[in-house]
């Protein structure tokens, strides 16, 4: 590491020192390491260029400074005798890396493109989730809008990497976003009861009877979703379940009670009051 990189190093270290979301210290440091793997497998670009414009990539960030014309970067960059030559195409770099900024376009250079794989690495995968929680709760912001970034933003990435390396990585990353979004929505999300039934049958009748009466006995039943199934009108839905009497009630495909013949009041009761308090838990 050369002495102009750790300069670099601790003068983000100072500037980012009181920031604790997700664009701080921390993330600059990913985003350097990121653009490290992905420039030793691009070949012919310049090591130094990448790994400035990786460690200074929000020193002007206007989310987090009221700077202008890269002000930040460019001050230390004079400070330390970096060429101007340099300076300006370190500052290329940095302003082709901005999502918001440059949506659909590509940076013209393969250090702009290497650095940009890099800072998107960071918005996806564990850390990405991490950090997109982080910047609500700092905002904040519920939770519901902050998942809806994901949609918004982050999934829209693995597809919008530029180099090969970039897009091998961003892959596994981009699957633990979906799978975090399928379990966030499966925890929060109840699932509901269907129960199938027959218009004609008097179990099926005590069956309602006693889903009335068990809303009255307790209000926090009627924020369960119930799907009452008229099997012989839906014969579609029925055919994909396997049972044989009615009323049946599944909770998804796990079948919990089945009438049998001569099944009374309180036994059909019981059994639907039953099936709600596992939704419940």
């Amino acid at each position: 590491m050369t002495d102009l990189i750790k300069k670099t190093i601790n003068y983000v270290q100072d500037l980012f020192q009181s920031n604790s979301g997700g664009h701080d210290v921390d993330h600059t440091l990913r985003v350097y390491r990121n653009a490290q793997m992905i420039a030793s497998r691009e070949a012919g670009c310049d090591c130094m260029v990448v790994s400035l414009a990786a460690l200074l990539h929000d020193a002007d960030d206007h989310k987090l400074f009221a700077t202008e014309n890269n002000a930040n970067a460019k001050t230390f960059l004079k400070e330390n005798q970096v060429p101007p030559e340099m300076i300006d195409r370190i500052c290329e770099v940095i302003n082709a890396v901005s999502f918001s900024r440059n949506k659909g376009k590509i940076p013209e250079t393969l250090e702009g493109r290497i650095v940009q794989d890099a800072d998107r690495l960071d918005a996806i995968g564990a850390i990405g989730i991490a950090r997109t929680f982080a910047y609500g709760g700092e905002h904040g912001r519920p939770l519901d809008e902050s998942v809806q970034h994901f949609y918004d933003k982050l999934l829209l990435l693995k597809d919008l990497m530029n180099t090969e390396a970039g897009k091998q990585m961003a892959e596994r990353r981009h699957m633990f976003l979906k799978q975090f979004l399928k379990e966030y929505q499966k925890e929060t999300q109840m699932e509901g009861l269907r129960i199938f039934y027959l218009e004609y049958c008097p179990y099926c009748r005590m069956a309602k009877q006693a889903y009335e009466e068990l809303l009255s006995e307790n209000p926090a039943y009627k924020n369960i979703p119930v799907e009452w199934v008229e099997e012989e009108e839906h014969p579609e839905i029925s055919n994909q379940y396997d049972y044989y009497r009615v009323p049946t009630i599944f909770l998804s495909k796990k079948k919990l009670y089945e009438a049998r013949p001569g099944a009374e009041y309180g036994e059909i009761m019981a059994a639907l009051k039953k099936a709600l308090e596992e939704v419940l838990l």
